[in-house]
């Protein structure tokens, strides 16, 4: 297999100067690593600054909206272009800084075990180090390579899994299968989750993996790989059999509002029980008025406007602003902050804190993986606990909304079968229906699911693992609407240039 000498390219390798000054350096040019808490600070650095949100625009969420112009790195996304730029909200860009973050991880892992202190401290930096080290390398597999397919992930081609600290200016890396990344994400998660203490961490612990963090991104890892059980396994964890609390009650959000900043400040507070994970990123996704693509005003209604799953009207509805001069719609999701150079600078990235980990989302884990389980088993007790967790979702989304029952599911489709409503099923028949109703209730939830995460990048990963076609229109005058089909090889990010020119092979296109 073809190996890469370097994976973290462009910025940072801009960085490392000489081979000898490198070499005799530590990771952040600042601290040795001598004690716990320069390795907890050190672990603390190991997220990405680099956001995915450019999956956003390469998504069934985008529209041509008017703009003062369209930026390269958001026209690459959403023509599906292999990236011409390593800005901010470039792949290139989040592949650099996901790397650094994952190093970050590695230099904390390959001393923790020989600094003096505590060792339930130090078992719980561990922990925080191994499951960013997963997660983050779940966020390149899942941009990078194909999804995951139990028939074909051995062979997909994968993404480096780094483990260990850089201690040669050249050293080789390979790209290994999918599988192969899912099984070392599965055991840097099964190793770490169990070692992560919320009592470390200063403050909420928000910007850490704390432990519900942690069994949040574990619901979403082993739905994406296909263990249905652990992963509602995980989501039980998170929410308990009422998941109310992990819901944000936007009806009180919008009573209580005073004004668009102070939505977003509630949206990303570290004090909102649904908010799970929040990290600072460098991104331009809040200038939308001029990328020239994003949630334009008909693309909005068509998503918004077609009612909830039991009637109501919409709350999120009153949370939206339209943006001017045609610029499409935004939702208060990110607050717009400023990362200085330094103190005396004037000149800096944009930056906000985004909700990568929450609530709803372990909710919709759990009601996409019972929607599964009882399609596969054709058993309604686990449709059950999709419409419950439904249940619970409307009441914070939809004023005036009724409850959902199983019975509603099973009316709809007894008429989409043409049988009479008194109709009395055979053995065969209700497996069959009851089949039918857990795909009703799937689509209600990746439809719900789309809404709610609007702007944040995820619709992406279900248009890849539903095989959901995109259609783009553009700016250009008379071109045909882009499509991308399901078979598209443009669904997989390219590997950015810096690094398949030195070796690591390509995805095909």
């Amino acid at each position: 297999m073809k190996k890469i000498k370097y994976i973290i390219t462009g910025m940072l390798l801009a960085g490392l100067g000489a081979c000898s000054s490198f070499l005799d350096e530590v990771p952040d040019n600042r601290v040795e690593i001598n004690d716990l808490d320069k390795a907890a600070e050190l672990t603390a650095s190991a997220y990405s600054q680099g956001a995915y949100l450019f999956t956003e625009w390469m998504s069934d969420n985008a529209d041509r909206v008017q703009g003062i112009g369209i930026e390269d790195v958001v026209d690459d996304a959403y023509r599906w272009q292999d990236g011409s730029t390593d800005g901010q909200d470039s792949p290139e860009y989040f592949w650099n800084q996901t790397y650094t973050a994952i190093a970050h991880a590695n230099e904390v892992l390959a001393v923790i075990d020989n600094l003096p202190g505590n060792e339930e401290k130090r078992n719980a930096i561990r922990g925080e180090a191994l499951v960013t080290r997963a997660y983050h390398h779940f966020l390149l597999v899942s941009i990078f390579a194909k999804t995951y397919n139990s028939q074909t992930s051995a062979s997909d081609l994968g993404i480096p899994y780094v483990t260990e600290p850089e201690r040669e200016l050249i050293k080789n890396y390979d790209r290994g299968t999918v599988a192969g990344v899912y099984e070392k994400i599965s055991q840097d998660l099964e190793e770490g989750i169990p070692l992560i203490r919320d009592e470390f961490y200063k403050g909420t612990g928000k910007y850490h993996f704390t432990a519900a963090a942690a069994h949040a991104f574990a619901s979403r890892f082993y739905l994406f790989m296909g263990d249905l059980a652990k992963s509602v396994q995980h989501a039980n964890t998170v929410l308990g059999q009422d998941p109310s609390s992990m819901i944000r009650d936007y009806p009180k959000i919008i009573d209580d509002q005073q004004g668009g900043t102070h939505l977003t400040q509630l949206y990303t507070s570290p004090d909102e029980p649904a908010n799970l994970l929040l990290v600072y990123k460098h991104t331009v996704y809040l200038y939308q008025s001029r990328h020239g693509y994003g949630l334009s005003t008909p693309l909005f209604n068509d998503i918004f406007l077609g009612g909830g799953p039991t009637g109501g009207t919409d709350s999120r509805l009153e949370l939206y602003f339209s943006l001017a001069s045609g610029a499409g719609v935004r939702f208060p999701k990110y607050e717009y902050l400023f990362e200085k150079e330094n103190l005396a600078s004037e000149t800096g990235l944009p930056t906000t804190a985004q909700v990568e980990l929450r609530g709803e989302e372990v909710v919709f884990n759990r009601m996409e993986a019972m929607s599964h389980i009882t399609g596969i088993t054709k058993d309604t007790v686990y449709l059950a606990v999709a419409v419950n967790d439904m249940n619970a979702f409307i009441a914070k989304r939809y004023k005036g909304a009724g409850k959902l029952a199983i019975s509603d599911l099973w009316n709809t489709v007894i008429a989409d079968e043409g049988f009479e409503p008194d109709y009395i099923p055979t053995a065969a028949d209700t497996a069959k229906l009851n089949g039918e109703m857990a795909n009703l209730m799937l689509g209600l939830t990746i439809g719900e699911k789309r809404k709610e995460f609007v702007q944040e990048g995820q619709r992406w990963w279900d248009v890849l693992r539903y095989g959901i076609p995109v259609s783009h229109n553009t700016a250009v005058s008379g071109e045909a609407p882009l499509v991308l089909a399901p078979d598209d090889p443009r669904r997989v990010v390219q590997i950015p240039k810096p690094a398949t020119a030195l070796g690591l092979p390509a995805n095909p296109r």
